[in-house]
């Protein structure tokens, strides 16, 4: 990684003052990801980069990029790493080559950043952003997508600002940003160069910006006052806090199992309506381990109440990674698969042209892909009928595919559950960073999230965006430790207009683009002529 980094610095020729504020750049858009309370760095912590990407060569630009992505990405993600001590050091090869892919978007942003450079600081003003979220929205879908560290996640308590979200979806947060970071750079520039020109012009971008920040935080605090009242349905999470060594090794499943059940049966004694167990929660395999899964459903015929679990299931020779619910007839079960597979983790991309040999020395296993993305029902009977017990389950990290969220909701999920084991990363940041998804999904669609973790976080998200409880030692701390929370969870019926129309913003941004390098094309082409 520092190879790849003196590489660009050498091939590039950065000056020594290009190099610290690239590297302060991506340092303080880095540390909100790991204290909310730095929020406010994001709004001005793009401003050096902007500043050394002016003026610059197509070349340069997206080298200056390229160093930036690498630092921000190697800082946010440094978690990946923990898994070479799960698999092995190809596994580490694999996370710095991940990396270096990540941060070609940031190249690509700098590299457009140049092409744009030109043009006065009004078109530039809704330009760039819309160059920016572009590129998080292609980042967030090719390949599957991948939209950690995105900008908007960095403002997940900043509960007034993101309210936005149910209209624009995430990426309208992450444009107000940059905004922000790019008006904020016009102006110091112009305060150090002590240059005049254009200064009406900046004054007009100054005001649109805070004009638009206004509206959205007006938008916002209205949205946090609506005082309507939902029905309510009472839910447990559990966190069993499963250590990874012991999770996947036979001979311990049952022990693992018992620790699910007596945590149920205590959390049982304040009767909720609903108790959710994390991703895989259920050792073993369905329907093979009968045992084990005899033993629940004995303690369903004692607590008497429905329980999500997850299970890899088994069915015509093909694994899934799935949800199972178990109604309070310890009978009647409903189940979701997964359908949005991590590469590399849940399957092994192109392994069909995958010599074999190299296939031995990649410890994956491919799961299956589900086949439909349905909803779960504590009535199914009564589902059809208009009940307020629907909700939709998503899996480890399907909470980070926006359009999951949200086609479960068209299909009438009333409230959300993640299931989820992020002990693969171990005590750090990784849980909080997958927490910042699940808070925009909730806003993204006006509903309510619970979300159950092996390690933790476990916590409840009501259909703002605000944590308002989860699960918790007597000092506070949210990871790795055992527990359950009960809650009322509000239900909700309606649609967003995210919900309704999806990421209709960025097809405006991407309009914005071409209609901006279509204008910058004739304008060249009629000064040649």
């Amino acid at each position: 990684m520092l190879l790849s980094i003196k590489n660009a610095v050498n091939r590039y020729g950065f000056r020594r003052r290009d190099i610290i504020l690239i590297f302060a750049s991506a340092l303080l858009m880095a540390l909100p990801f790991f204290s909310p309370r730095l929020w406010i760095l994001t709004w001005v912590g793009l401003a050096p980069l902007f500043w050394v990407l002016e003026e610059r060569s197509l070349r340069q630009a997206f080298g200056a990029g390229y160093v930036f992505g690498i630092v921000f990405c190697s800082i946010v993600f440094y978690w990946l790493f923990h898994l070479t001590t799960w698999f092995s050091f190809l596994a580490g090869v694999a996370v710095v080559l991940f990396i270096l892919y990540l941060s070609l978007y940031f190249g690509l942003f700098g590299l457009s950043y140049a092409l744009v450079g030109h043009r006065s600081i009004s078109f530039k003003l809704m330009m760039i952003p819309s160059l920016w979220v572009t590129l998080e929205f292609i980042r967030g879908h090719f390949l599957t997508g991948f939209n950690w560290g995105s900008l908007a996640y960095a403002q997940y308590q900043n509960l007034a600002l993101i309210q936005v979200a149910d209209v624009t979806g995430m990426y309208g947060v992450s444009f107000l940003i940059v905004m922000v970071n790019y008006v904020f750079k016009e102006i110091v520039q112009k305060i150090l160069r002590r240059d005049n020109v254009f200064y009406r012009e900046l004054l007009k971008s100054l005001l649109i910006t805070v004009i638009a920040v206004g509206l959205v935080l007006m938008y916002g605090f209205y949205r946090l006052s609506d005082r309507s009242v939902n029905p309510i349905i009472s839910v447990t999470t559990i966190q069993p806090n499963i250590s990874q060594e012991s999770k996947w090794r036979p001979e311990s499943w049952e022990d693992n199992l018992d620790q699910h059940i007596a945590l149920t049966k205590t959390a049982a004694q304040e009767k909720p309506m609903l108790m959710i167990w994390p991703e895989t929660s259920f050792p073993g395999f369905l329907p093979q381990d009968l045992n084990l899964l005899m033993k629940v459903k004995q303690m369903m015929q004692k607590v008497k109440i429905p329980i999500v679990f997850g299970s890899v299931t088994q069915k015509g020779g093909q694994y899934y990674n799935s949800a199972i619910l178990f109604l309070s007839d310890a009978k009647t079960m409903q189940r979701y698969d997964k359908v949005h597979l991590v590469p590399f983790g849940e399957y092994l991309p192109g392994r069909w042209g995958i010599p074999k040999p190299l296939q031995n020395i990649i410890p994956v296993d491919d799961f299956t892909r589900g086949a439909e993305l349905n909803t779960l029902s504590l009535d199914p009977v009564k589902s059809t009928q208009g009940s307020p017990y629907v909700m939709g389950i998503l899996i480890c990290f399907e909470d980070a595919v926006p359009e999951l969220s949200r086609r479960l909701t068209q299909k009438g999920a009333q409230f959300l559950v993640n299931i989820t084991n992020d002990g693969w990363f171990k005590d750090s940041n990784a849980p909080w960073m997958h927490v910042q998804s699940t808070v925009f999904r909730s806003v993204e669609n006006r509903r309510s999230f619970v979300r159950s973790a092996n390690t933790g976080v476990s916590v409840f998200i009501d259909p703002y965006g605000r944590l308002t409880s989860g699960v918790q030692n007597n000092q506070g701390k949210m990871t790795y430790v055992a527990g359950f929370k009960k809650e009322d969870v509000v239900l909700n019926s309606s649609q967003s207009l995210y919900t309704a129309f999806g990421d209709i913003f960025i097809y405006l941004c991407f309009l914005c683009i071409l209609g901006g390098f279509f204008t910058s094309w004739k304008r060249t082409k009629n000064s040649i002529c």
